[in-house]
């Protein structure tokens, strides 16, 4: 949440015509209803779903699979991704990622609601918990430490070998 997946998504559409998706967005559509809805029910049936449709769009011919930050957090996720994609993890510091989202809140349900101190609370735990699982990734980008154009030479890279 707040990494930069969106940002990343258009430039390599725009650059290179890649055939995006973004698994929330899928998961929206296929289900008719918004992951606010769906988490409402629980997170529970909502990480099920994300693990349905995360196999499915392994099936299909996608450049570019954006995932949430919950998506690679269960070894049956993990599973699909290591086979199907190279993976990169936009690393960036607790700071950084409540600096991006403080203001943002609103469209993102698992932080809609929280006050600052919660919202920091919550980036520095998630980020905690996932760690584990983000540092398998094929790629990192550390994004406190690296500049943009790092992480931007190495997707060019990887677009025209994939040519």
């Amino acid at each position: 949440m707040g990494a930069g997946k969106s940002f990343l998504s258009k430039y390599m559409t725009q650059q290179y015509n890649w055939k995006v998706v973004d698994l929330d967005d899928y998961i929206i559509e296929k289900e008719g209803a918004t992951i606010t809805e769906l988490m409402a029910i629980s997170e529970e049936h909502f990480r099920v779903l994300e693990s349905k449709y995360l196999a499915e769009l392994a099936s299909l011919d996608f450049d570019l699979v954006s995932l949430g930050g919950g998506t690679p957090c269960s070894e049956e996720n993990w599973k699909v991704i290591s086979q199907n994609y190279t993976s990169i993890y936009l690393k960036w510091s607790g700071q950084t990622l409540f600096n991006r989202l403080k203001d943002n809140k609103l469209d993102r349900p698992l932080i809609a609601k929280l006050e600052d101190p919660d919202l920091i609370y919550f980036i520095d735990k998630s980020l905690a918990e996932r760690a584990k699982y983000y540092e398998r990734a094929d790629i990192i980008f550390d994004g406190d430490q690296q500049k943009i154009e790092e992480l931007l030479a190495i997707l060019s890279d990887y677009a025209i070998r994939k040519r």
